[in-house]
């Protein structure tokens, strides 16, 4: 999310300066080009037949570039490439013009957003703290320098560039909103939340408030309150698919599956669902008994996961199938999908020893065995099927090979749950092999 919100934040600024600096280039020695009449001629030309033809304005440019031609030129060109939407013609003519004119202030500055977008933000921070260094920095540069320190985890020194920022442009948004953000790494929960109120009580609509508002909460460990904070925003019908998750979530650990279960179908209805949440939540709902809600969402997804989920995405929901027809007492369509599983994967050692248990609870003690001896091949599944093995073979009231096999499992992963059942075995098979004649 913090990502996200810094590129549509940079997108915005470079987008509202581009047609600007096309336009009018100010001559300042070291910090910005000089241009001949002809050149500026040519750049504002340029600039009125790109409003509605960007590859004509950049086509009427480019033969007029060259080495000794005006910086200005590349960097126009630069910010016609952008706007195009073609990050890396631009980076290449704002480097054109920064080797001309290595501290062109404006060249430094939009290849600097660029490379925030691209998620560069080290090279982007050198950028603009050289722009700082050199006293030409404005409230979009220290904002812009908050953003990449953010990003490289470097809270405190973001609050600085944003507490700049907000001293030379007072009351700006963007910065306040910055600040809280690099609060919150820094414990500083209070001081974040009370901005975050600030900011809402003066931009009510804008979604970024409400999410860090309701993660502060979390923060604090005020899921209700969070949970309220993130229902404002469903309300208000500014949550976004992560947000509508979040929400599930803390309806789901209160214990209030239904309304969790209407948030999940929520985001099902968004453009971006995220499948992996909403398949830990199937997860947690089985987990909860709560078959008929994750099988309702169980049946939403499938269609999606079908589209575009991965071949792990797919199997996994095939294991809820599974758990839930369990729950069900469906263990015809339980063994079903666990042969499925298997056939497919024959490694798949979780369906192995569901598959063990199911034979054995009908008694076919062979299969069951087979299954599980599998399933003890495979480093994840081998110490829960010998487990699995040694209550089989207690079962069949073999006791010295059940003991072996629960020794094996403890010297594996020692347990002292499974330590006390195994002395219980060795008990039974010291006191049968006492009573054989």
């Amino acid at each position: 999310m913090k990502r996200i919100l810094i590129r549509s934040m940079v997108t915005m600024l470079i987008l509202s300066g581009v047609s600007a600096a096309a336009r009018e280039i100010e001559p300042r020695a070291a910090f910005e080009p000089s241009v001949t009449r002809e050149e500026h001629e040519w750049i504002r030309a340029a600039a009125d037949i790109a409003a509605t033809n960007i590859p004509a304005a950049v086509a009427l440019l480019e033969p007029r570039r060259g080495p000794r031609a005006s910086a200005a030129l590349d960097f126009a060109v630069g910010n016609f490439h952008f706007q195009a939407g073609d990050e890396t013609e631009a980076i290449n003519a704002y480097r054109q013009a920064l080797d001309k004119l290595p501290r062109f202030r404006a060249a430094r500055v939009n290849l600097a957003r660029i490379f925030l977008l691209q998620d560069q933000p080290r090279e982007a921070m050198d950028l603009l703290r050289g722009v700082a260094e050199d006293g030409q920095g404005d409230a979009d540069t220290y904002l812009l320098l908050g953003h990449a320190l953010l990003l490289i985890d470097a809270p405190l020194s973001a609050e600085t560039a944003y507490r700049q920022s907000l001293m030379l442009r007072p009351r700006d948004p963007d910065a306040l909103l910055g600040i809280a953000r690099a609060l919150l790494p820094q414990d500083r929960l209070g001081e974040s939340l009370a901005v975050a109120g600030e900011l809402l009580m003066r931009q009510p609509h804008r979604i970024e408030l409400h999410s860090l508002r309701a993660n502060t909460l979390l923060a604090m460990d005020r899921g209700e309150d969070a949970a309220a904070a993130l229902e404002a925003a469903r309300r208000l019908g500014l949550a976004d698919a992560d947000m509508l998750a979040s929400l599930g979530d803390l309806h789901l650990n209160a214990g209030r599956y239904d309304d969790a279960a209407s948030c999940y179908e929520a985001v099902l209805a968004t453009s971006t669902p995220r499948t992996d949440r909403l398949l830990r939540a199937i997860e947690a709902l089985i987990q909860s008994g709560q078959a008929t809600i994750a099988g309702r969402l169980a049946d939403h997804l499938r269609s999606l996961i079908s589209d575009t989920g991965t071949p792990a995405d797919q199997r996994r929901l095939m294991r809820f199938d599974t758990e839930l027809a369990l729950q069900r007492n469906d263990t015809d369509t339980a063994q079903k999908k666990l042969e499925g599983l298997v056939q497919t994967d024959p490694l798949d050692g979780w369906a192995l020893l569901k598959l063990a248990e199911l034979h054995r609870a009908g008694d076919r003690l062979e299969d069951a065995i087979m299954l599980c001896e599998r399933a003890a091949r495979l480093p994840e599944t081998q110490v829960d099927a010998l487990i699995a093995q040694a209550q089989i073979e207690v079962q069949r009231e073999r006791y010295t090979q059940a003991a072996h096999l629960l020794a094996s499992a403890t010297a594996l992963r020692p347990n002292e749950r499974i330590q006390r059942y195994l002395e219980q075995v060795q008990r039974l098979a010291r006191l049968t092999a006492h009573e054989s004649p």
